[in-house]
């Protein structure tokens, strides 16, 4: 199986479908394609939000329920880093 790394930039309407899509259809790719998706981060207008290696699925779904620009309100998230210093970790 095949792992590719996401690292996504902007968490508005599109950033957050996006996740919702990957998730409800994870099984379905892996299976069909032989590819396993990871988010490394999600970098929004005030911050980044990290996992250790990846972002855990569950830390994914709470992402998606906070207000735009405070997903490095959540644990491990860290606010007023940049997206472009989150690229060149």
């Amino acid at each position: 199986m095949r792992e590719v790394r996401i690292k996504l930039i902007g968490f508005g309407n599109v950033g957050r479908e996006f996740v919702r899509q990957l998730l409800a259809r994870e099984r379905i790719i892996a299976e069909r394609f032989r590819v396993r998706f990871s988010i490394a981060f999600i970098a929004d207008s005030r911050g980044v939000l990290y996992g250790t290696s990846t972002i855990r699925r569950d830390l994914l779904e709470k992402a998606l329920n906070v207000p735009r620009g405070a997903v490095s309100s959540l644990k491990s998230g860290v606010r007023g880093e940049s997206a472009c210093s989150a690229v060149e970790k």
